[in-house]
């Protein structure tokens, strides 16, 4: 996991935790800014890994190479 990755996350959980204290203790509206960054920053986490996993993925395709159509007589 790069450090970025793992920065993204992080944020995400400490925006979650700062969202649902906002909630316990003032209501959903006072949360909702930090509950909605912290989905925000989930889905971009969430975005770079599968765009991580989609090219190393397509590194270890071999091409394919059309045969050659040759008759035999």
């Amino acid at each position: 996991m790069k450090l970025s990755e793992t920065l993204l996350l992080g944020a995400s959980a400490a925006f979650l935790l700062i969202g649902i204290h906002q909630g316990i203790n003032y209501g959903l509206q006072n949360s909702y800014f930090f509950l909605m960054v912290s989905v925000g920053l989930f889905l971009w986490y969430t975005l770079r890994k599968k765009k991580e996993e989609l090219e190393a993925k397509s590194k270890n395709k071999k091409p394919i190479v059309p045969k050659s159509k040759s008759r035999n007589k």
